[in-house]
């Protein structure tokens, strides 16, 4: 069970005089008298049941006790005004996500930030899921997996989704798309186990696609291999529809498959009430939702 704590007044009294070694610098730095001044650490040595001050003639010293308790609350005083200075600044986010979903953030964080200009953003992109809970931990985290991580709450933004795209200038080259067996004359990268899902759903089981000799292990890398006319790639409309309204890459057919992984934001429990999150998150709930009409409408 926790001590109760003296009150504020008196520990923000305490704390000024013990800066200024004087009672009357300390009351003019308050705004308060040098009586109130006085007062306040009074009572807070009769609640504390030790003396904190000693005087020696017209010189004001610390006692052992009042040491001790002076280091401790003026690291504690400089935090708090650490904190409101922060806030008065605006809110700092720490993200850490994934290559592609960090790519996919970036394209939207002018948006964002014209919305919300009080809160920065300071993104790190590494596969490792990192502490979301601890003293250095980032702020959240967009993660592609199942969910169900320990000790955070994970909300699925983003399902995935699979579907060919290709670049215009390799269309250009290899020839046209009409059907989903137009595929074969091109070299596709792979992902074997949703290229045999997505020929399945297209009528086409048990076909022999090429495949590149490359293997990439995001979807950042394969659609800038694919943009760059390398091959086709699977990738989610979702994450790539600047891409596809641009023209940087083409979606040739409506059908998409989605298996059972998807992308998540993910943030300690205790965080979801706070208000740089919460309108982050609210954000690209309205971006992906905008997104799925899109491609409805399509």
């Amino acid at each position: 069970m926790r001590l109760k704590l003296p009150a504020l007044s008196s520990l923000r009294a305490f704390e000024a005089a013990s800066r200024a070694m004087n009672f009357t610098r300390a009351a003019d730095e308050l705004g308060m008298t040098q009586a109130a001044v006085s007062w306040q650490i009074r009572q807070l040595e009769e609640r504390l049941g030790v003396r904190l001050f000693a005087r020696d003639g017209s010189r004001l010293a610390l006692t052992a006790s009042g040491e001790r308790l002076a280091q401790r609350t003026q690291r504690a005083f400089d935090l708090l005004y650490e904190g409101l200075q922060e806030l008065e600044k605006g809110a700092t986010l720490r993200i850490t996500a994934t290559q592609t979903l960090a790519d996919w953030l970036v394209n939207r964080l002018p948006a964002f930030r014209a919305l919300h200009p009080s809160v920065a953003i300071s993104l790190e992109s590494t596969p490792q899921l990192r502490d979301l809970r601890g003293a250095d931990a980032a702020d959240l985290a967009l993660r592609g997996g199942r969910g169900g991580w320990a000790g955070v709450e994970a909300t699925k933004l983003i399902p995935a989704l699979h579907t060919p795209m290709l670049s215009p200038a390799l269309l250009a080259r290899v020839g046209p798309l009409n059907e989903p067996r137009d595929l074969l004359k091109y070299e596709l990268f792979r992902n074997e186990e949703c290229w045999v899902h997505w020929f399945r759903d297209a009528g086409m089981a048990g076909c022999k696609p090429r495949y590149a000799p490359t293997d990439y292990l995001t979807q950042s890398h394969l659609a800038t291999s694919a943009m760059a006319g390398q091959g086709v790639a699977l990738l989610n409309p979702i994450l790539f529809r600047y891409e596809l309204l641009d023209g940087r890459l083409i979606q040739p057919f409506d059908l998409t498959i989605e298996n059972e992984l998807g992308y998540w934001f993910v943030h300690a429990p205790e965080r979801r009430n706070d208000p740089a999150i919460v309108a982050l998150r609210a954000f690209l709930e309205a971006e992906i939702a905008d997104a799925n009409r899109s491609a409805a409408a399509a």
